[in-house]
């Protein structure tokens, strides 16, 4: 079941990968989620970062031209070419397997990516967050959010027809599992687009604290 969901999510976007990186132009909230991440981790003398789910690597590549070594890991093929023929270190891996990279990072950043866990497994790729995170180490996750856990498939048949998996996740659910692993620095959940979604920006630091108010 698990490896049936996983083929469908890497056949959509191997198939989006050329229409995604043609679009490199990033709207204005989209733009100041990741400069504010950078910003943030500079002033905190962070050196390496590990993108998870970059595709074709128009944020990896953001973060690199900032000054941080970047790793990325998707799991597209496609997208993972895209990403290294922009001089990107990136590999095929999925959330499940992130300690199979052998290595820890001062910086995580996942951006409209962790949609696509299921939510029984969103436990268990924290934790894998988690392992590849150095001391102090910092994580940015925004992702797409609902007021209520909303789980569907869809398939955009322009693209693909690859059915994929999307979870909106409330801050309900959200954030305790975070608050068992990390300290939340801040959990804003904000209105963005045109359509009238919300999407959670968060900020994390590596530890198992109380969290304070968010």
């Amino acid at each position: 079941m698990e490896q049936n969901w996983k083929e469908q999510i890497k056949r959509y976007y191997n198939q989006e990968a050329a229409l995604r990186d043609s679009n490199a132009a990033r709207p204005d909230w989209k733009a100041d989620f990741r400069r504010d991440f950078l910003d943030r981790a500079l002033r905190d003398g962070k050196k390496t970062l590990l993108e998870l789910g970059p595709g074709p690597g128009h944020d990896s590549l953001f973060f690199q031209d900032g000054g941080l070594r970047v790793t990325a890991v998707d799991l597209s093929p496609e997208m993972v070419r895209r990403c290294r023929d922009k001089g990107v270190d990136a590999y095929e891996l999925d959330f499940y397997r992130l300690p199979d990279l052998g290595r820890t990072f001062d910086c995580l950043y996942t951006l409209n990516a962790l949609i696509h866990v299921h939510r029984e497994d969103l436990r268990r790729v924290l934790m894998g967050m988690d392992a590849v995170l150095a001391p102090e180490g910092l994580v940015c996750i925004g992702v797409y959010a609902g007021d209520e856990d909303r789980e569907t498939c869809w398939v955009r048949e322009d693209v693909s027809d690859a059915e994929r998996y999307f979870l909106f996740c409330s801050r309900q659910t959200l954030l305790p599992l975070l608050e068992e692993r990390f300290q939340v620095l801040s959990f804003q959940t904000l209105p963005v687009g045109d359509r009238g979604d919300a999407f959670h920006s968060i900020l994390l630091r590596k530890g198992s604290y109380a969290c304070p108010s968010v």
